[in-house]
């Protein structure tokens, strides 16, 4: 199957008003476009050291005031017995 992404009726399926009196035939498949049939083009990440290893180190630094911020909060509780 050829893949133009801008193809509307590429296997000769009408959305439109067809049959005998002019009455609509309605049918359960789907329009034939990139969305409805999951022909979208897709973003691939290029993982290199040099993305990969930044990326870590960021995330880290979010992440350790938030544990900082737990740890405290955890040693402030008080247990009634």
């Amino acid at each position: 199957m050829a893949s133009s992404y801008g193809a509307k009726e590429e296997d000769g399926h009408h959305s439109g008003s067809a049959g005998l009196g002019g009455t609509a035939i309605r049918t359960r498949k789907p329009d034939n476009t990139a969305f409805k049939q999951q022909r979208l083009p897709a973003w691939q990440p290029i993982l290199t050291a040099g993305t990969v290893l930044p990326a870590f180190f960021v995330i880290g630094l979010i992440f350790i005031p938030i544990g900082i911020g737990l740890y405290v909060t955890s040693n402030n509780i008080k247990e009634f017995e």
